[in-house]
């Protein structure tokens, strides 16, 4: 009774928000689109279903990828600036093992991440020996001190059924079965094994799916916590919405999120000659180009990509000193589609479709023929307005 009276409070509390045409960050709260409703699928470079061209897929993550902060040449965005996380307290809600870890190798210890290998031309050694200095520069220019403790009185239940239910399977996709959230739900059964519908969906448009598999090594329950309480104060950019979630709920998801962890964990004791190393790399990397910092200024720019040959580089597989990005051979095509492309300014219709796609806000709504959360997301949208159908759960179109 307790799981249903949270869904059913939530989203009451929702479809209020609804009526009264919340804007399509904050409405990222819900979601879905009927599974009726058919959208068509844009280039493969990008997840869901969008209208992006292969050219403006390239557009796209040329701006999320953030490539104008390092090089020059880089075609004029639409959209709003994405800025990297904010790491003035960095040491004080991460883990130092998983800094230490994420930045030897991003990809490896946070799949999906488009924070680029910076160390890959090195050395297995030296990528220890750089990413243990640069961990006690972070830990040490923090404020407060990461730790793990044993939670009480938190309603691990209530953090799995708000995950389930708030609108983050949206973007990060579900953790559980429809069965384990809602057993009396009459939508169990849409996500049978022998759904022909679903299995086709299944191999048509990839869901959006951010993973979070990390965030147990990452977060401590309460540094969690804090982020999704207040998101925007750590990425200002926005592409993590802020879901209006009170502290306590916060708390809840993320124990669910973090699980069990180790009590008292030491906390990492800086060591000033590994500091000053740590320091030195952050200015020789030229961290400063996408995480700002006001002792250290960015380096110039490279030089422009307009010129520049497409067959070395970030987007190489052998890219010598520079940055190494996970980028999939049809990601790799769509930047290069961009960068020989003419240049033009986009029209407003561009302009949306490009933010729709970067915000993500196409996981939830539709616009003209494209959006909609994805068909295996759908069963675990529930409303406590049985009445109004699917116009009490499902979020409304942006056309």
């Amino acid at each position: 009774m307790r799981n249903q009276s949270v869904i059913g409070k939530r989203l009451r509390y929702d479809a209020a928000f609804q009526k009264l045409g919340r804007s399509f960050c904050g409405v990222l709260l819900f979601l879905l689109l009927d599974c009726s409703a058919t959208a068509r699928a844009g280039d493969p470079a990008l997840s869901g279903k969008h209208s992006l061209t292969q050219l403006q897929a390239g557009e796209l993550l040329m701006a999320e990828l953030n490539c104008a902060a390092c090089h020059a040449g880089v075609p004029r965005s639409s959209l709003p600036k994405k800025t990297a996380p904010d790491l003035a307290d960095a040491g004080g809600r991460i883990s130092p093992e998983f800094l230490r870890q994420f930045l030897k190798s991003p990809s490896t210890a946070h799949a999906g991440t488009m924070m680029p290998d910076v160390l890959a031309s090195q050395p297995e050694a030296e990528r220890d020996k750089i990413a243990e200095a640069l961990t006690h520069f972070l830990v040490a220019q923090s404020k407060s001190v990461f730790q793990t403790e044993e939670l009480e009185k938190v309603d691990f239940q209530q953090g799995k059924t708000l995950y389930h239910s708030v609108g983050c399977v949206a973007c990060h996709g579900p953790r559980e079965s429809i069965a384990a959230i809602a057993p009396s739900s009459d939508r169990t059964d849409e996500m049978g094994e022998d759904d022909s519908e679903l299995a086709a969906a299944r191999e048509s448009v990839r869901p959006v799916a951010v993973s979070v598999v990390h965030a147990g090594a990452k977060y401590s329950a309460q540094s969690l916590s804090e982020f999704l309480f207040q998101p925007l104060r750590i990425r200002g950019s926005g592409r993590m919405p802020d879901m209006k979630l009170t502290r306590a709920e916060s708390l809840a998801i993320a124990a669910y999120l973090v699980g069990e962890q180790p009590r008292h964990a030491p906390a990492l004791v800086p060591q000033q000659p590994l500091v000053a190393l740590g320091e030195k790399y952050f200015r020789d990397l030229n961290c400063a180009a996408c995480h700002a910092h006001p002792r250290f200024p960015a380096a110039p720019l490279a030089r422009s990509l307009i010129s520049a040959d497409l067959t070395r580089g970030c987007l190489s597989k052998s890219n010598g000193r520079a940055p190494r990005f996970e980028l999939e051979e049809v990601q790799v095509r769509a930047i290069e589609s961009a960068l020989t492309a003419e240049q033009n300014v986009d029209s407003d219709d561009e302009a949306v479709a490009k933010t729709l796609v970067a915000f993500n806000c196409i996981a939830c709504h539709v616009r003209d023929d494209f959006g909609g959360v994805h068909e295996l997301h759908d069963p675990f949208f529930f409303t406590g307005e049985q009445k109004l159908g699917d116009d009490g759960r499902i979020p409304p179109p942006l056309t």
